[in-house]
């Protein structure tokens, strides 16, 4: 039940965030892609722990959450709907 109890953590966490924060924010975009992007996460963690058929589907799941999690952060980090990849293009 712990995951359970995280993944609402993180969605209530990121639905006040979203309640808090100007509307100016969401013009911007990234954090629809956040929001997104935890959404899938928790999807893909949730097919990695419990869900997944087999040992390598769980364990490209398991894969697929990681770098997820690390673009989601580069988004929260850079402001930028494109993460890390808005350093990679010049701006």
């Amino acid at each position: 039940y712990l995951s359970y109890a995280i993944d609402c953590v993180l969605l209530t966490a990121a639905l006040m965030l979203a309640t808090m924060l100007p509307s100016a924010v969401f013009a911007n975009g990234w954090l629809h892609v956040k929001l997104a992007l935890l959404l899938a996460y928790i999807v893909l963690g949730s097919m990695a722990l419990r869900r997944g058929k087999s040992p390598s589907i769980r364990r490209a799941c398991f894969v697929a959450a990681i770098g997820i999690y690390a673009f989601m952060l580069t988004v929260a980090h850079t402001h930028q709907p494109n993460g890390v990849f808005y350093h990679l293009t010049g701006n």
